[in-house]
């Protein structure tokens, strides 16, 4: 009876391990794919906060290209303000893209991040069903 005594606790104590272990792998993940987000917010804002500064430069240059062109002509004026305009919507364009391509790759990584955690579970479940 001794020996049943010892063994159930030898038992209880396995289990109580492996869900102490399970629950810091979980915890482990969740910080990871916390980590994996806040990259990817923090990469988002930094390219946003580039693209405002160079925004602001070109308006800047604009103005002054402008400025430099009504001394000059107002014909020449309309065509570099036609010129300009379409700078910036193909700017604008490739910004958006760029943006687009930036939210889904934080999608992806997320859901790579949820994927891998899926697998790592149910990996940890047949083990201990098995």
């Amino acid at each position: 009876q001794l020996i049943r005594s010892r063994n159930a606790k030898d038992a209880d104590k396995a289990v109580d391990d492996e869900q102490k272990q399970r629950k810091q792998e979980e915890e482990k993940t969740h910080m990871q794919e916390d980590l994996v987000r806040q990259k990817s917010i923090a990469e988002a804002k930094r390219l946003a906060d580039e693209e405002q500064k160079r925004r602001v430069q070109e308006e800047e240059k604009f103005h002054m290209q402008e400025q430099l062109t009504r001394r000059n002509s107002i014909g020449k004026a309309d065509k570099m303000m036609a010129e300009e305009q379409a700078r910036r919507v193909s700017a604008n364009e490739k910004l958006d893209t760029q943006e687009e391509l930036v939210r889904k790759q934080n999608v992806a990584n997320v859901k790579k991040a949820g994927e891998q955690e899926r697998a790592r579970r149910m990996s940890i479940e047949v083990a201990t069903q098995g």
